[in-house]
């Protein structure tokens, strides 16, 4: 289950990163409102699932713990 939540929270930067750069890359090549706006909902969505999943292993870790 920890495997799991930090595998997707690394999928989750990855996507985060991905999505910057094809937004910079867009831009670069035609003025875009929407590759800025795209790019900056996207990294806070994604930040936002990377806390919830980094919370979800840390509470995982405690009952692991207290079950002990």
């Amino acid at each position: 289950m920890e495997e799991q939540a930090a595998q997707d929270y690394k999928l989750s930067l990855l996507d985060a990163m991905e999505a910057r750069w094809r937004a910079e890359m867009e831009s670069a090549q035609t003025s875009s409102y929407y590759a800025a706006s795209y790019s900056s909902w996207f990294s806070i969505g994604t930040s936002l699932v990377a806390n919830i999943v980094e919370n979800l292993q840390v509470c995982s870790q405690m009952v692991q713990h207290s079950e002990n």
